[in-house]
């Protein structure tokens, strides 16, 4: 919005080029010129001359609109897509061998690959995994007792190799509410 005002404020009242404008405050001579087109055509439906101070208001106060139903992932390439579908592969070989607690979340996967080198966004490592992923998804229903009407149990098993040799451990977890 400030970029708008700023570009009508050089083109109208300074008349300023569209180049000079864009290189004024570093922006594509493209947005530069969308801007000066749109308000031609705001102050061309007034039919008055001069600048009414409705049609620029109206125009100036309008929130820009983009258009991102046809945009691409643009970092997201064949080499990263890769690298996600090796770990989403180690996490289902985990998984068939009973080491479903070792797993990589995204955030560890989206980790990994910054450090790597890798410059992505989360939130698109993240759309990625989800695309990929398929099948039933988990529910937590969070629920509220009196202190001294819950107790909880928890338990599971985890397969480790330590010092080469494959072993199970066992933990459990038991938690009481106290009045």
């Amino acid at each position: 919005m400030v970029n708008k005002q700023k570009i009508i404020q050089y083109w109208h009242v300074e008349k300023k080029s569209e180049v000079e404008i864009a290189s004024i405050l570093g922006i594509s001579r493209n947005t530069v010129r969308r801007y000066v087109k749109s308000f031609r055509r705001a102050l061309d439906q007034s039919q008055v001359t001069g600048l009414p101070a409705p049609v620029l208001s109206d125009f100036l106060l309008t929130i820009p609109k983009y258009n991102t139903t046809n945009r691409g992932k643009r970092k997201l390439n064949a080499e990263i897509a890769d690298t996600i579908n090796g770990y989403l592969q180690e996490n289902a070989e985990k998984c068939r061998t009973g080491k479903a607690k070792q797993i990589l979340k995204n955030i560890d996967i989206w980790e990994l690959l910054q450090n790597s080198g890798q410059d992505i966004g989360y939130t698109v490592v993240c759309d990625y995994i989800l695309q990929k992923k398929s099948g039933n998804h988990e529910a937590f229903i969070r629920q509220e007792y009196v202190p001294g009407e819950n107790c909880e149990f928890d338990w599971c098993d985890i397969k480790l190799t330590i010092g080469g040799t494959e072993r199970r451990l066992y933990m459990a977890l038991y938690n009481t509410s106290m009045l």
